[in-house]
């Protein structure tokens, strides 16, 4: 076998091994409706919205910096210092931030007006029917 050959053998398998490593972590990250948008979020290193949940802090920040591979949620609120801070969505109606926490329809509940919201991929918000 010629050098020529190894080196052609040796990057061959490199590449294969990257596909195969590639797959295993496509098939073994966390399933859910908004998890695939929320890694590209993240991997992107953009910065998120974020609510706290604890009722007697309601802490909101809209350029929470979130690091690649975190899918630990809920997270330590700088604000109270609970963990309660979880991504939000910005309500259309109210324009306040509310925690992130769609029912079995996939619709979330305004915190704060109460309005039925109905996330769109790609970060976009729409009222949608309670």
């Amino acid at each position: 076998m010629s050098r020529r050959d190894a080196i052609l053998v040796v990057l061959s398998l490199v590449i294969i091994v990257a596909a195969v490593v590639l797959a295993l972590r496509q098939f073994t990250a966390p399933a859910g409706p908004d998890d695939a948008e929320y890694r590209e979020v993240v991997r992107r290193g953009n910065r998120i919205h974020v609510a706290c949940t604890n009722p007697e802090c309601g802490h909101t920040q809209d350029d929470f910096r979130a690091h690649s591979g975190d899918m630990d949620w809920p997270k330590e609120c700088p604000n109270c210092g609970q963990k309660t801070l979880c991504r939000a969505v910005k309500c259309p109606g109210c324009k306040e931030y509310t925690p992130w926490s769609p029912g079995a329809d996939g619709r979330i509940l305004c915190a704060h007006c109460g309005q039925w919201l109905n996330p769109t991929p790609g970060g976009g918000e729409g009222p949608a029917s309670p």
